[in-house]
């Protein structure tokens, strides 16, 4: 999930729609730290809430829509706050913004849940 991300945002959302919408409030060059901190958050609360219950469960479909659902609630705390506290924040970038976190979480979230369940293939759905 990083490092999609850090290609999305050092790359192809740097040029577009970023850049030509809001560039003059980027930075230069993409901040690896601040994503740093924010990806090791993420990630925890994604198996916390997403992941493992869905591994108990053995439910795979399960992880996919609940983590589009928490990929959307946390890109929606950035991008929804943004038009509260900027000049000039397009809506175009909100929707594409909630459907990339939304999709990027539901594919992390699946996939991972389906390599602990083939680590741990015989654990029980009611265990």
């Amino acid at each position: 999930m990083f490092l999609l991300d850090v290609v999305w945002f050092a790359g192809a959302a740097h040029l577009f729609p970023y850049r030509p919408h809001i560039g003059r409030h980027m930075v230069e060059r993409f901040a690896l730290g601040p994503a740093l901190v924010f990806h090791a958050i993420y990630l925890g609360a994604m198996v916390a809430f997403v992941v493992v219950p869905a591994v108990t469960r053995r439910r795979w479909q399960s992880a996919l829509w609940q983590g589009a659902l928490v990929g959307l609630l946390a890109h929606a705390a950035y991008d929804l706050t943004n038009p509260m506290t900027l000049t000039r924040w397009p809506w175009l970038l909100t929707l594409m913004d909630l459907a990339w976190g939304a999709f990027l979480a539901a594919l992390a979230s699946a996939v991972g849940c389906l390599a602990a369940m083939a680590i741990e293939p015989g654990r029980r759905r009611d265990a």
